[in-house]
């Protein structure tokens, strides 16, 4: 694990409603269409500076699984912008992260989510359950097969 403060984020993002699994992959999948189609990536590769992130809201221990929150959002550039129906525009708020790289497959994200929680509590942070946890993905860590799981930790008093 390591540390970041992440700024905050301007993001155009499409956004489901439901129990946490495989539709949150067909959600990536239809916005990884989206862009292509506006020319963000190429086929099924990013751009070389754009980060796309996986934004989990709520917490399935406390929130109902029918009314948990998903997102997926392209970090915009200062100088894009975009219009269109198709995606919701806003600021993500920013703030102190606890950052986990993780193999790109489904056994080590499954294996990941089990063990981060522990690992961030064992090196003395409390997660943040105000702000979401971020899947995040770049085009440079893709091709090594790797992306992260950003969990928010509390600022320490």
């Amino acid at each position: 694990m390591k540390l970041e403060q992440v700024s905050d984020l301007p993001i155009v993002y499409m956004r489901r409603t439901g129990a946490y699994g495989e539709e949150n992959n067909q959600l990536m999948a239809r916005f990884k269409h989206w862009m292509t189609y506006n020319n963000v990536s190429k086929g099924n590769l990013l751009t070389d500076n754009a980060v796309v992130l996986g934004i989990i809201w709520d917490n399935p221990a406390h929130v109902p699984s029918e009314a948990c929150r998903y997102d997926t959002a392209l970090v915009l550039s200062e100088q894009q912008v975009i219009n269109d129906e198709c995606v919701q525009q806003g600021i993500l708020q920013g703030g102190n992260y606890g950052v986990f790289t993780v193999e790109h497959t489904a056994d080590a994200l499954s294996r990941a989510w089990q063990v981060i929680f522990s690992e961030l509590a064992e090196a003395g942070h409390q997660l943040d359950e105000t702000r979401p946890i971020l899947e995040r993905y770049v085009q440079s860590m893709l091709e090594k097969h790797v992306c992260e799981i950003c969990l928010p930790i509390q600022n320490r008093i």
